[in-house]
């Protein structure tokens, strides 16, 4: 597995393990891929074959700002 290809939320660097109450993470030796991971980071390529990520505001963000420039 090539991580340069992959976003990090979808590629295992730990195992955890609970142990008398308390949780215990591990670094793999292998990291793993979450089950259903694609590749799409790939880097001298177009910006839009790369995966971008977009952040909303709340929705009680949004309906203020409406409100506001009414």
């Amino acid at each position: 597995m090539c991580e340069l290809h992959f976003a990090e939320k979808v590629i295992i660097k730990y195992d955890e393990f609970v142990i008398n109450g308390n949780t215990e993470r591990i670094m793999r030796e292998r990291f793993k891929l979450k089950d259903g991971a694609i590749p799409t980071i790939f880097p001298n390529y177009p910006s839009y074959l790369n995966e971008t990520t977009k952040t909303r505001k709340s929705p009680l963000k949004r309906k203020l700002e409406v409100k506001v420039s009414n």
